[in-house]
């Protein structure tokens, strides 16, 4: 598991050097994503009617990215087929935690468990 350990961190410090090449200090940058997702999720269910399946709508689209054809081949290429895809739910899973437990603060559980497995179903459309 310390492949999947490194895998990651490397991941967070890449973030990290992203919010700081944007002129953020990490935890500030942070604190804005955390308020900027909570406040986004609060006016969409209040302003729209079916906010939340406009809801899952927006987190299964924000895993389109890890879908990238040449992303997947080089993850396939330095890693096992079993640390692939445990890279791949793991991935999917981390980026939609928020907002299931957004969903599920709301007693949306229903659109959460969808939400939840498509963001596994999420890592064989690539495959």
């Amino acid at each position: 598991m310390s492949i999947l350990r490194q895998y990651f961190r490397l991941q967070l410090s890449m973030t990290k050097r992203h919010l700081v090449e944007f002129g953020l200090a990490p935890a500030t940058g942070f604190i804005i994503i955390t308020a900027a997702f909570y406040g986004f999720s609060a006016y969409l269910f209040h302003a729209v009617k079916f906010a939340n399946y406009c809801y899952v709508l927006v987190a299964v689209s924000l895993l389109l990215p890890y879908t990238e054809m040449n992303r997947n081949d080089f993850l396939k290429l330095v890693y096992p087929k079993k640390n692939y895809l445990v890279i791949r739910v793991a991935e999917n899973l981390i980026t939609v935690a928020a907002f299931i437990l957004f969903l599920c603060s709301r007693r949306e559980y229903y659109p959460a468990l969808i939400l939840l497995v498509l963001a596994v179903l999420a890592i064989y459309r690539q495959r």
